[in-house]
C-alpha cells in the first residue's frame, strides 16, 4: 500500500515537473519573439534562454523540496507540495516579466505595455494546458474514487 502512494506522488511530481517544463519553453519562445520582433531588440535566442534560466534559478531548490515531499508522502505532504508549485507559478511570473521590463526597448511601444501584451499571451496558453490537463486528470481519477466507495 506504502508503494502505491509512492508511485502516485512521484507520478505527481513529474506531471507537475512536465507541466512546468511546457510553460517555461513556451514562455522562453514568447520571450524570444517579443524580444526581437515587438521590442526590436536583436537578441539570439540563446541569450534570452540564458538570461531567462538566470532569474529562475531558485526554482531548482522549490522542486527540490517538491520532489523530497512528493518522494517522502504525497498525500500527508501534500500541502508542502502545492504551495512549493505555487510558489515555482509565483518565481515564473516575477522572472518572465522582470525580463521583459528590464532591458532596451527600441519600439515605440513601453515595455509595460510589451509586458501585458506577452502576460496575456501566456495566459492564453496556461489556460488551454490547464484544460487539457484537468480533463486528463479527472480521466484518471474517476474509476479510482468509484472503486474507493464502491467496496
Amino acid at each position: 500500500m506504502v508503494d502505491s502512494y509512492t508511485e502516485s506522488g512521484i507520478g505527481l511530481f513529474f506531471k507537475l515537473f512536465f507541466v512546468q517544463f511546457i510553460i517555461n519553453v513556451a514562455g522562453i519562445g514568447i520571450l524570444f519573439i517579443f524580444k526581437n520582433f515587438v521590442q526590436k531588440v536583436s537578441t539570439p535566442f540563446n541569450v534570452v534562454t540564458s538570461q531567462y534560466g538566470g532569474l529562475l534559478s531558485i526554482n531548482i531548490i522549490l522542486l527540490l523540496i517538491v520532489f523530497i515531499s512528493a518522494l517522502i508522502s504525497p498525500i500527508a505532504m501534500i500541502s508542502i507540495i502545492m504551495v512549493g508549485v505555487v510558489l515555482v507559478g509565483i518565481v515564473n511570473v516575477i522572472a518572465f516579466n522582470m525580463y521583459l521590463l528590464n532591458g532596451k526597448n527600441n519600439s515605440k511601444l513601453d515595455n509595460f505595455y510589451v509586458a501585458v501584451l506577452a502576460n496575456a499571451v501566456v495566459l492564453i496558453i496556461i489556460a488551454i494546458i490547464t484544460r487539457i490537463g484537468m480533463e486528463m486528470m479527472i480521466d484518471q481519477m474517476l474509476p479510482y474514487m468509484f472503486n474507493q466507495y464502491m467496496y
